[in-house]
């Protein structure tokens, strides 16, 4: 038997009808580019094309404020930050520790121009202040030199230490002896994370300071002299362990 023309008539245009206010209807998925404006307490954006920041949700971990990244509108659940756009790449990566540990290792990808390490700290060693050292690759070989300026309430003096060292000297953290409440801190940056080779060394200058022992700071430079290309960078204590609530972090463009 024919279809009726009439029921078909009808059921085209009901179907041209759904499709045509599908976007009213919260019955499709888009996909669209955006720019953080806000990532704490929440993330929040703007879609290109709008002015209102608006919450979203991200598929990709932490985010930073200005990056320009692809959302998904999926009606009626809201938006999903599902990748970045690729002008450059950016990596970030943290970590809380949640229990003692001997030491932090951080994977960071070798394309990368830049990176910067952060961290705030404290050892379970029993004095007042215990270095902060750190490695590259996992090397232990001695390829290491850091020239530090350091102050410790009102005198200042330089040396030359870690001179063929096994791992870099980049500050002090406090140990358990000191106020509970008082961590080290201090960053570290790496200017040419993905160039070095036989004409040139990984190179890097650091910050960090601790408010123990009548203040300390320390504020220097260094070289990893290997023409290995750098892939990872552990941070450890030189006694006892990093304490629980220490915390990490890794940035890089």
């Amino acid at each position: 038997m024919p279809d009726n023309p009439e029921a078909l008539v009808t059921a085209n245009a009901t179907a041209q009808a759904l499709v045509e206010n599908a976007d009213r209807l919260g019955l499709t998925w888009d996909l669209k580019p955006a720019t953080v404006t806000t990532v704490s307490p929440t993330i929040q954006l703007i879609v290109d094309g709008d002015t209102a920041s608006v919450s979203v949700t991200s598929m990709i971990g932490d985010v930073f404020t200005g990056q320009r990244v692809y959302v998904l509108d999926i009606p009626p659940a809201g938006l999903f930050i599902v990748g970045f756009m690729a002008i450059g790449r950016h990596f970030v990566d943290r970590q809380i520790l949640s229990s003692p540990q001997s030491s932090v290792i951080f994977q960071i990808p070798i394309e990368l121009m830049e990176v910067e390490i952060g961290y705030t700290a404290r050892s379970s060693n029993a004095s007042a202040l215990v270095a902060i050292r750190m490695q590259i690759n996992g090397s232990a070989a001695t390829v290491y030199t850091t020239e530090t300026t350091q102050g410790n309430g009102a005198a200042t003096a330089s040396s030359l230490i870690d001179s063929s060292g096994t791992s870099a000297f980049i500050g002090d953290i406090t140990g358990s002896t000191s106020g509970g409440g008082v961590f080290g801190c201090g960053k570290v940056w790496f200017q040419n994370w993905d160039v070095p080779g036989a004409a040139s060394f990984l190179n890097w200058t650091f910050n960090n300071a601790v408010m123990a022992s009548g203040g300390n700071q320390f504020v220097g430079g260094g070289v990893f002299a290997s023409a290995v290309q750098p892939f990872n960078v552990t941070l450890f204590p030189a006694s006892g362990s990093f304490i629980a609530g220490s915390t990490f972090y890794v940035k890089g463009l």
